[in-house]
């Protein structure tokens, strides 16, 4: 059975993590990656980023991360094996 407060207590001392959304996140893919990158921060104080490949593509997709200032970093698939 999976347990949170075990595999957050794995990430204690890390010193930063990849939150991947997948390829042209929309809303509901941004709103959970803004929830997991909050819970990690206030759980373990652990630094995040949260990362898409593609694009945003949707006018109205776009204008959300802008106004709400949302920290997304556009990630290189040939970055990923770091």
């Amino acid at each position: 059975m999976f347990d949170v407060h075990e595999s957050l207590q794995r990430l204690k001392g890390r010193k930063h993590c990849l939150i991947l959304a997948h390829n042209n996140p929309d809303p509901d893919c941004i709103a959970s990656a803004l929830g997991m990158r909050t819970l990690l921060h206030e759980s373990v104080s652990l630094p995040v980023t949260i990362g898409y490949t593609g694009t945003i593509g949707r006018a109205e997709n776009r204008a959300m991360v802008r106004k709400l200032c949302i920290p997304l970093k556009t990630v290189d698939p040939s970055d990923l094996s770091r």
